[in-house]
């Protein structure tokens, strides 16, 4: 259980990470 609790926190994160892309897309852009 303890993978899956990691595989679950990683997926959060990545989804934090992909929304703080979509409220600053200019940086995002920049940065890339």
């Amino acid at each position: 259980m303890n993978g899956a609790n990691d595989n679950a926190s990683g997926v959060a994160a990545a989804l934090e990470v992909t929304r703080r892309l979509q409220q600053h897309p200019l940086r995002g852009s920049s940065h890339a």
